[in-house]
Formats: structure tokens, C-alpha cells, sequence
């Protein structure tokens, strides 16, 4: 398990690199173009729609081995299906009807949004491959509650309410002992190239980190119900208000950025210039480390990434810190948290993102933190 884990890491941080530059590119594609081309604009719609599919396999592979940074802040689940409804219908074959039922407009829990995009997204997807000639997928979330006599009955939970998220298909169902061991690493029905059998080992692992869980009900030719449950919280007025401004310019300040993937550290640096910034553009930590010091007056905000040949984030985070500049960082990395650890930086990120990189994201991400 160790060994699987450090090899999806590596496998994340190349891949995450590869992600990002494609999808900072479709994004600069997509800004570029005229509102009139709309075959052209439906294409890169497409391109990010594919990238996103392939940022949730990479996220996978961490999940799995229970690597991922856990970012758990007040969310609607309401919200989050709603928001990728648009993901479904790109991968959705037309002979599967799909049907929400969302009757609370929120539903809220503490929960990281990406994570529970992973999970319904690994649900819908086994849900799509269990009904090859097609039927009805319906996806529901809404608001239970356990009581003494569930617990005693189901053996697991704790009374209270939860956020219920139900997933079912018309699929071809599972007989009892497949059940038993559906949530097995590398356990997988799918015939060979057809699945990894890591789908729903790594639901579990997301759904156990958000203190939740998740049970399954089938029979053999009448299709699978998934259901997973998560401790309900309040909401609040500031929860429920969801803002997605667009993303904020730059007016000329200067940032450095430090990246030896040439092609992420082109993408971004592309998409940067476009925005109304300034780029200094570093190959390695020593290299970053000169260009401060020849620009140490004029640097607004440094970006770092993590993993660098000749010396690594942080040390240059740390050299800055030596020369008493209080200029700000943002760390950047395609490696899981647990590599992060391992480079001392953790304790340490005021700011930190993880490829790949949105490039909108990003965007107000550096407006926000310049304006600190």
C-alpha cells in the first residue's frame, strides 16, 4: 500500500503538470476567442470538460491511498450536484435517463468540494457501466435521520441527522458475495483494461475522511442503490451565499515564477501576461533564488513550486524570509500532501495551490493575496 501510494504521488505530479498547461491554455483559448465562434468555444468546452475528468482520475489514484490535502469548510451538497450537472451530461450516454431530486434547496455539511465531486462522479460512472444497454439514474440528496434503534439495526452511525446522497441505477445489480467486497482495493467485476478497482475503494476512503459513511443495497438484475451519509451542520448566511465573481486583473506588478516544468511554467506564465501582470520567470530553487535578489524592490508576489531541482520551495521560501522581505508566496504542487509534509512545508503554507491549477482560480487567488 505504501509502495502504490508514492507511485500514484509520482504519477500525480506529472500528470497535474500535463493538466495544468492544458487547461490554462483551453482557458486562454476560451478568452481569446469571439462570443460568435460558437463551434469553436464548444470545443474548448470539451477540452476542459476531458481535462476535468482527467484531474479526477489523478485524484483518485490520491484518494485511494489517502493522500489527499482534506480542505473541510461549510458546503451544499444541493450545490455541488448542481454545479456539475454539466460534467454528467458530458459523459452521460444518451440511452441513460438521468433524474435529480434535490428537494431542500441546501443541505449543508463540512465536507471538501472536490472530494465529494470525486465521489459522485466515481458512483455515476460505475452506475453508467453497470447499465450497458442503457435505463435510469437517478441521483438524490436529501436530509435523514438516525435513530438508536438504526444504529443497533445496521450496526454502524451515530444517532442524529445526516445529509443523505443516494445514487441508483437499473443496472445489472450484484449477488451478495460481490457486494461483500465491492469496497476492496483493486477488486473490480470489470473485465481486463475495463477498471482499476480503485473507483470505490477510494469512495470509501473520502467518505470514512469526512466522518461519514456509505452503504450499498443490490440484487443481482434489479440494479445497486448507494447511500452515503454525512453529518448534517447549521447553515449560516454566510454559507449559503455563493459568489463567483470573474477573475480580477492585474495592473502591471511583477510576480516571479518559479517552476521547472517548462510547460506549466509557460502556461502559466502566458496566462499571467494576459491578465495584466508581469512575469519573471524561474527555471529551479538557485534561480529563483538570483532572480529575487536582482528584483527584490520591484517583486509583488513570488509563486513557488514545491518540488524543484537545486533546492526545493522551501528553500527559497525560507531564503526570502532571511532576506526580511514580507513579500507574500504562493506554494504550487502537483505532489499529494503527504509529500508536502515530508519537505517541512506544511506547517508553514500561508497559501497554497494544488495543480492542476484553475486558471480562474488562480486568478483570484493572486488578486487576493497581492491585496493583503
Amino acid at each position: 500500500m505504501d509502495a502504490i501510494g508514492q507511485l500514484a504521488s509520482g504519477v500525480a505530479h506529472d500528470f497535474n503538470n500535463i493538466l495544468s498547461a492544458i487547461k490554462n491554455y483551453a482557458y486562454i483559448l476560451k478568452t481569446s476567442l469571439n462570443k460568435d465562434d460558437a463551434q469553436l468555444l464548444d470545443f474548448v468546452d470539451h477540452i476542459q470538460a476531458s481535462t476535468d475528468k482527467a484531474a479526477y482520475l489523478t485524484q483518485s489514484l490520491l484518494g485511494f491511498s489517502r493522500k489527499l490535502m482534506v480542505n473541510l469548510s461549510p458546503v451544499n451538497l444541493v450545490a455541488i450536484v448542481a454545479g456539475i450537472k454539466k460534467l454528467f451530461d458530458s459523459f452521460v450516454r444518451e440511452d441513460v435517463n438521468v433524474q435529480f431530486l434535490l428537494p431542500h434547496p441546501e443541505v449543508m455539511v463540512n465536507a471538501d468540494s472536490v472530494q465529494i465531486e470525486m465521489v459522485l462522479i466515481n458512483l455515476v460512472n460505475n452506475a453508467i457501466d453497470a447499465m450497458p444497454k442503457g435505463g435510469a439514474l437517478t441521483i438524490k440528496v436529501d436530509i435523514a435521520a438516525i435513530d438508536t434503534h438504526f444504529v443497533e439495526r445496521h450496526n454502524y452511525g451515530v444517532a442524529g441527522e445526516y445529509a443523505r446522497v443516494c445514487i441508483s441505477d437499473t443496472g445489472t445489480g450484484m449477488d451478495k458475495a460481490t457486494m461483500e467486497r465491492i469496497f476492496e482495493p483493486f477488486f473490480t467485476t470489470k473485465e481486463v483494461g475495463k477498471g482499476t478497482g480503485l473507483g470505490l475503494a477510494t469512495v470509501y476512503g473520502i467518505v470514512k475522511q469526512h466522518n461519514g459513511y456509505i452503504n450499498v443495497y443490490s440484487e443481482a438484475g434489479t440494479g445497486s442503490t448507494f447511500t452515503i451519509l454525512m453529518p448534517l451542520i447549521k447553515s449560516s448566511a454566510e454559507t449559503t451565499t455563493i459568489v463567483n465573481p470573474a477573475p480580477i486583473r492585474g495592473h502591471g506588478e511583477i510576480i516571479l515564477l518559479a517552476d521547472d516544468n517548462e510547460e506549466m511554467r509557460n502556461s502559466i506564465s502566458n496566462l499571467l501576461q494576459r491578465a495584466g501582470y508581469k512575469i519573471i520567470e524561474a527555471v529551479d530553487g538557485i534561480d529563483a533564488m538570483t532572480k529575487f535578489d536582482e528584483n527584490r524592490s520591484d517583486i509583488g508576489i513570488v509563486l513557488l513550486d514545491v518540488i524543484m531541482p537545486k533546492a526545493n520551495g522551501k528553500v527559497v521560501y525560507d531564503y526570502i524570509r532571511d532576506t526580511g522581505s514580507a513579500v507574500r508566496v504562493i506554494f504550487l504542487s502537483g505532489y499529494s500532501y503527504e509529500i508536502i509534509k515530508q519537505q517541512d512545508i506544511a506547517d508553514e503554507i500561508g497559501e497554497y495551490v494544488q495543480k492542476p491549477v484553475d486558471p480562474e482560480s488562480l486568478l483570484n487567488k493572486i488578486r487576493e493575496v497581492i491585496d493583503q
